[in-house]
């Protein structure tokens, strides 16, 4: 919203809505800036306030638009967008004050209502319309909580499953004995991870089980000449519904835009200049009801 303020404030100036009246201009031809000779003028900054900036301008504007169009939160919802803020608030201690005047804030109040009430109604707007796809997609790409890490050599990895088992953290083992890049930190596997990310021999190794455990012992990936040491730490996405949401909203972002596309259609939304349309589209793909050349 400030970006959008900023931006209304120039072009305000711009056509003269000056408090004592001494920038008004005669017509929009007439220059609004002169530096060093060099003249800009109100039709310039437009052209160049649309093009540049226009496109994140418009979108922040009609998604908080439809937001406050079609969601209420709940005193629950409020209370947690509140946790957050309070969580911030904390994070930066005595610079808080410094951090608020720095993002063009002047009161707290404002900067709640205008980042975490609005963050937290972005977030129960797209978890409710992945509600209406969650099963889908569950079913298509079985998205799998887990932990891994590899070992370079059998033993090596017999003594960290050994220490796993003693009571050591996963997390602490991995990072004693991982020679790869995942130091045994949560990852949400699905069907269509990368190799590089979870090799198929954990994949098949984690999809032939019936509920959430760990390697008895490392799995050998022949062709990297690694020793995997995996544990699920939640089979079922159901149990994990918030996190598959968030993962699906990141992962898959045309259900993003397929979820604004249809609330705006709602309230039919469009762009009427050309130039403006091709800019917001390139920016944000699908958000927008196609339009005819003619058009």
């Amino acid at each position: 919203m400030k970006k959008l303020t900023v931006i209304l404030s120039i072009l305000m100036l711009a056509a003269g809505c000056s408090s004592n009246g001494a920038t008004k201009l005669k017509d929009t031809s007439a220059p609004i800036i002169a530096i060093g000779g060099t003249e800009i003028t109100h039709e310039t900054l437009y052209q160049s306030l649309r093009l540049s900036g226009g496109s994140d301008v418009i979108y922040e504007d009609v998604i908080i638009q439809l937001l406050d169009k079609d969601v209420v939160l709940t005193e629950e919802q409020i209370a947690e967008a509140q946790t957050s803020f309070e969580e911030t608030k904390e994070a930066y201690g005595d610079s808080f004050s410094i951090y608020l005047t720095a993002m063009g804030y002047e009161n707290e109040e404002d900067y709640f209502n205008d980042i975490f009430l609005v963050n937290k109604k972005y977030e129960v707007y797209i978890y409710s319309y992945l509600d209406t796809r969650f099963d889908e997609y569950v079913t298509t790409f079985k998205p799998v909580k887990i932990r891994m890490f590899a070992t370079a050599s059998d033993s090596t990895a017999a003594e960290a499953l050994q220490a796993i088992k003693e009571g050591t953290s996963f997390e602490e083992v991995a990072a004693q004995y991982t020679v790869i890049t995942q130091y045994g930190a949560e990852q949400m596997m699905y069907t269509e991870s990368a190799e590089t990310d979870v090799p198929t021999i954990v994949k098949d190794w984690v999809y032939s089980q019936a509920s959430a455990t760990m390697t008895d012992e490392a799995l050998f990936d022949s062709q990297a000449g690694l020793h995997y040491i995996v544990k699920i730490e939640v089979l079922n996405a159901s149990e994990m519904k918030d996190e598959v949401r968030s993962w699906m909203s990141s992962t898959f972002t045309e259900l993003t835009a397929q979820c604004f596309y249809e609330g705006l259609s709602k309230y039919n939304f469009g762009i009427y200049d050309k130039a403006v349309y091709d800019a917001f589209n390139s920016s944000y793909p699908g958000y927008l009801i196609p339009v005819s050349e003619s058009e």
